[in-house]
């Protein structure tokens, strides 16, 4: 597995996108998506540390040379297997919320697109 493979996987695993992880870099959209191949992937290698901070857990050996575990070995303990599944949760609620929003703003769109359900819509007012 090749470097821009590993970021891929840890952005997979965490359910994030890669939009999300060029912002926390710094880096525009575009040029951070052009680093995701072999041959631009050592664009990535300045930000190494900073991933390794991004992804805390992270085996400095796996991320780099693609050694070992991706975690070194370790288990998550008990408080970090608990947050990833309080992250699971807060994610679905959160696109479950959004989904509520993006009804509503249908809604709204389509209610003043028709007029005539409002009050005063008949008179001209």
């Amino acid at each position: 597995m090749e470097l821009y493979e590993r970021v891929l996987y840890l952005l997979e695993i965490n359910h994030l996108k890669r939009s999300w992880l060029a912002g926390k870099l710094g880096v525009k959209k575009n040029t951070f998506n052009s680093w995701f191949n072999l041959e631009k992937q050592d664009s990535l290698l300045p930000y190494f540390y900073a991933l390794l901070d991004i992804f805390p857990g992270t085996s400095r050996e796996w991320l780099f040379f693609g050694e070992g575990d991706l975690n070194g070995g370790k288990s998550p303990s008990a408080s970090e297997t608990a947050l990833i599944k309080e992250n699971k949760r807060l994610k679905k609620e959160l696109e479950e919320e959004r989904a509520t929003i993006r009804k509503l703003i249908n809604k709204m769109m389509l209610s003043d697109a028709n007029p005539k359900d409002t009050p005063g819509a008949a008179s001209g007012a």
